[in-house]
């Protein structure tokens, strides 16, 4: 489903390099919120701009990964690069773009699939 969207997508704009999936960013994991420890302490890696915004609806919305990519041959070959310069966005529910990198990861999906909470294609 999501593939066909991001081709359908890249086919339809000769402009662009890519096409990709991506999902908003959840609050609690909002760039602004990372932390790093020095010192045995914890600091925020963004304080200035955690200071200005606050609160999560003062905070910039940022997306990440959703786990699909589509790019022209032509624009890998050329820039060596798999997003290009111009890479559409093709926004999804979170639900749709977890992250498996591995067997235990797979435990997730397929409790959301038993249950119903996603369908497939």
């Amino acid at each position: 489903m999501h593939i066909n969207e991001c081709v359908t997508l890249l086919k339809q704009n000769s402009q662009a390099d890519s096409a990709q999936t991506i999902t908003a960013v959840d609050p609690n994991s909002h760039a602004y919120n990372q932390r790093y420890l020095e010192n045995n302490s914890v600091k925020f890696r963004f304080k200035k701009e955690r200071t200005l915004c606050y609160n999560k609806q003062l905070k910039p919305e940022f997306y990440i990964h959703g786990n699909v990519r589509v790019f022209r041959s032509s624009s890998l070959l050329e820039k060596r690069d798999i997003f290009g310069d111009y890479s559409i966005p093709h926004l999804i529910p979170r639900i749709y773009a977890m992250d498996v990198d591995g067997p235990d990861d797979f435990q997730l999906p397929e409790c959301m699939l038993k249950c119903g909470l996603i369908d497939l294609p």
